[in-house]
């Protein structure tokens, strides 16, 4: 009676090690699919990120050079810690990769947006409309274009 109960005893302590093991494998798995959530939301959250740089313009008729000359800045900025290409292009100035603006081409933007006429300095605004925005496969900005608005104020 004695090895009866002592093998029992190990047959129990086999069946509560086995459970245990199993709500472990189950709880890893659990929380392995939720680093994987995660990491996507993660990822998302980035592109939305970085393409608000850029959406903010859709639509708008009255973008200023200085705008556009800061978005360059940060696309030169990101260009050199990225490998990538963002393409600017400017109605009147040749769309070149961002990293190829000089600083003097980035002062005959701000230069070139303001217009002598009958005494009066005329402020020359951009319009961008979601058609001027390319995406690249991954969903991130990879080209925009400005365009001269036809109503400058």
């Amino acid at each position: 009676m004695d090895n009866a109960s002592k093998a029992i005893l190990i047959a129990g302590g086999i069946l509560i090690a086995m459970l245990i093991i199993g709500i472990g494998v189950v709880m890893f798995g659990s929380v392995r699919g939720l680093s994987e959530t995660y990491d996507v939301e993660m990822e998302t959250d980035q592109i939305q990120s970085y393409n608000s740089n850029f959406v903010k313009f859709v639509g708008r008729e009255d973008i200023m050079a200085q705008e556009i000359v800061t978005l360059v800045n940060f696309c030169k900025d990101y260009e050199s810690k990225n490998d990538v290409d963002i393409v600017v292009n400017i109605e009147g100035v040749a769309g070149v990769d961002a990293t190829e603006f000089t600083g003097d081409d980035l002062l005959d933007i701000i230069k070139g947006a303001y217009k002598e006429e009958e005494g009066k300095t005329q402020i020359i605004y951009y319009t961008c409309n979601e058609g001027n925005i390319v995406y690249t496969e991954q969903g991130l900005v990879n080209q925009i274009t400005f365009q001269k608005t036809q109503n400058n104020f």
